[in-house]
This record gives C-alpha cells, structure tokens and sequence, in this order.
C-alpha cells in the first residue's frame, strides 16, 4: 500500500492534503489478513457503487462513505466522499462499547498496534517505519543500516500472520444496511 496524501478537515469540508514530511511518503507491506480485508472491502464497495447510482462520486478513496436512505431522507446526499473524523470516532467508540473494551481515540490505535508488534519480536526500527515516524536525529545509525540492507527480511516478518498479528484486525467494521 502506498501512502502518498492525507484527508483532512479544513473547515467544513474534507481536503486532501499533501502529507507533512517527505518520510511519511512510504509504501507499506501489508499481512495477507488485510489484504484480504481490502480486497473484500473493495467488492462492497463496487457493489455500493453499482446501487447508488448517480449519487456515487468518484473519490478514488478506500473507505468512503456510504449509507442508504429512505425516500426523501437525506437522497440529495452524494455517497463515495471521505469519511468525517467525528463519524469514523463514534463507529470506533460504538465498536469497543460492543467488545467491552474502553473507549479510545482512532489515533491511539497506533499505539496499539505498535506495542503488539513489539510483542511479536519485530524491531523498532521496523515498527517506526511502518508507522512513519520520522528519525530522532539527522545522523544515520546502526538500525537505519540494517534496515536499508533487509526488505525482503522485513517483508516477510510483517506480512506473515501470527496470532497476535491477527489482533490488529479485530475493529473491523460490517458495512451498514
């Protein structure tokens, strides 16, 4: 996966945006599990598409909006925009209500994914790379090295599955009828 922008909220509306450093521009190796997910989100998606219509506008955007309405609700509604950060917050917060898990901010995942990744044995360096942190310090140091010198290594340890690797996997969203 390749992250090259970011949606953000300017006001009222949702921009996309180039992303704060040069560093944050990286391709991702992603585990079979999630592209699984990607790939069977990608099939709804088409199939939203194909049932809404002219009310679908092409974003080119992975998760997008999308919600049937009764007639005369809401069917001026474009659907296939970007998704608002308050309702990507209440669908999390109403899925870890669901899970009895205790409420957290979208960001904060992040952090939860980093540490079941230390959990797995796989390296900082590895984990600060797969979540675009930038470098500490402008000189290079060891782990910069070895990791310039192992992506076929850091592919394979990431995209293979293990159970707790599978965890990160648990607040995945049913589409909504």
């Amino acid at each position: 996966m390749r992250v090259r922008q970011q949606l953000q909220k300017v006001g009222k509306s949702l921009v996309l945006q180039p992303l704060k450093t040069e560093k944050s521009r990286r391709t991702l190796a992603l585990p079979t599990l999630c592209i699984d997910g990607l790939k069977a989100h990608r099939k709804r998606q088409l199939e939203e598409r194909l049932e809404s219509g002219d009310r679908w506008i092409d974003t080119g955007l992975v998760f997008t909006s999308y919600r049937l309405t009764k007639e005369g609700k809401g069917r001026g509604m474009k659907i296939g925009a970007g998704l608002d950060p308050r309702n990507v917050s209440r669908t999390l917060h109403s899925l870890l209500e669901a899970a009895k898990l205790p409420r957290c901010r979208f960001h904060d995942l992040r952090h939860s994914a980093a540490s079941l990744l230390i959990a797995e044995g796989i390296e900082l360096a590895e984990i600060s790379m797969l979540l675009g942190h930038s470098d500490s310090g402008s000189r290079p140091t060891s782990t910069d090295t070895c990791r310039s010198k192992r992506p076929r290594r850091r592919r394979a340890r990431w995209t293979r599955c293990s159970p707790a690797s599978r965890r990160l996997a648990v607040l995945r969203s049913e589409p909504e009828t």
